[in-house]
């Protein structure tokens, strides 16, 4: 029988694997391999220039060559310890051996000419891995925690390596890269980024960027909004302190807090209402966390939330509300507890959104399956979604997205 043959049933079992040595049922093998040898691109096997003349002449008979009974050549393959015998012999299945993991490396590239990058970055990238990845870069980010940012990290260092067909030598050596592997090589592409962004003018003003030699001496980076004209200024307040609400603010004082938006003094008007929309949408979300959270005083703690959103301090806001500062900390304190709730919950619908977005008409099982998540909680999302129309429920249970998300992705 011909060795073409061979590895065509060597390369089904491997694909059928994951190039593992993991059991696979015979009778996908019989489905399989057949399909394979009528489909076969010639790759590698015939890079020799001087077949270029009969190459699809070549391809052609072995086309033409009847496939043997798949058993005949399994049995082959179990004599040549390929596969398991016993699993074979005994159980119906088969189990490459290390010979035949060896094996199915060597002649994967007389099956496909396709970007293999691509296929594994497929097969490796769930939306699971995905996640763990962003949340790995944004840990090691200590000037720039921007999500939309890191995401931006990993995907460009997944188009342009598959763009190369960068990991291709590889996974064809049977050496897939490792989730560790990934990491450190987004990691050190971000890090390359951030170290240009420190000598930029503009980054150095707008996101505070630092050069290594910064870091090093604990050199101060100013940021500053040189526009005129009224400005809305968009800052992340964090901690705890007395004068640190320790949420956020929108105004045209800096309050010494991380810049995170600026919009220019003569914006567009469609610009103008799409901020002002986001902003009232995030207040929005906040005060309904705010109010579910402590129902039994709803209004006061709807209030706490607009004077921090106002820029106001702890102590201005035990004058506001007439009570003690350590009242005015307990008060900002579980609103704050109300925020990263709403922050937690809005973090699970992205997860969700870009879910079904990679893996249309999923069902709740599947979420559950592949969200590192609680039940209850992805139950909850998918309510307040469905509520909001963003995703809808589809005949047998499955869910879709219904209308464009641009403007809640990265929650």
């Amino acid at each position: 029988m011909g060795s073409f043959h061979v590895s065509a049933v060597v390369h089904a079992i491997a694909t059928a694997t994951r190039y593992r040595t993991g059991v696979v049922d015979i009778d996908r093998i019989r489905q399989d391999v057949v399909p394979l040898v009528r489909t076969i691109r010639p790759g590698s096997l015939f890079d020799d220039p001087s077949l270029s003349a009969v190459r699809h002449d070549i391809v052609g008979v072995m086309r033409a060559i009847p496939m043997p009974d798949v058993d005949t050549v399994l049995s082959e393959l179990a004599n040549s310890n390929h596969i398991d015998p016993v699993e074979y012999l005994f159980n119906n299945t088969v189990l490459l051996t290390a010979n035949g993991v060896s094996r199915a490396v060597e002649v994967r590239p007389m099956f496909t000419n396709r970007n293999l990058t691509t296929e594994w970055f497929d097969q490796f990238l769930t939306p699971n891995q995905y996640n763990n990845l962003v949340k790995h870069i944004a840990a090691k980010t200590r000037h720039s925690r921007d999500e939309s940012e890191v995401r931006e990290f990993v995907h460009d260092y997944v188009t342009n390596t598959s763009g190369r067909d960068g990991l291709r030598d590889r996974i064809i050596a049977g050496d897939d890269p490792s989730p560790a592997c990934i990491r450190a090589w987004v990691w050190k592409q971000a890090l390359s980024t951030f170290r240009n962004e420190g000598t930029d003018a503009q980054t150095r003003t707008v996101k505070g960027s630092k050069t290594e030699r910064d870091l090093r001496e604990g050199t101060p980076v100013e940021v500053s909004c040189a526009v005129d004209g009224p400005t809305t200024v968009v800052y992340a307040l964090e901690g705890g302190s007395d004068n640190d609400p320790g949420m956020f603010a929108t105004s045209s004082a800096s309050h010494g807090h991380a810049l995170l938006d600026v919009v220019d003094a003569a914006p567009s008007h469609e610009d103008v209402l799409a901020h002002q929309r986001a902003l009232d949408q995030g207040m929005a979300r906040l005060d309904a966390a705010v109010r579910a959270y402590k129902p039994g005083a709803a209004d006061r703690y709807s209030r706490v939330l607009g004077h921090l959103a106002r820029g106001l301090s702890p102590s201005e806001v035990a004058q506001a509300e007439d009570v003690s500062p350590a009242r005015a900390a307990t008060l900002i304190a579980e609103v704050r507890t109300a925020g990263r709730i709403r922050a937690s919950r809005d973090r699970v619908r992205g997860d969700i959104i870009r879910y079904l977005e990679t893996e249309p008409m999923s069902t709740l099982a599947d979420l559950a399956d592949d969200l590192s998540v609680d039940d209850a909680c992805i139950r909850d999302a998918v309510t307040e979604l469905v509520t909001e129309g963003v995703i809808s429920w589809r005949r047998g249970g499955s869910l879709h997205v219904t209308r464009d998300t641009l403007d809640i992705r990265g929650m």
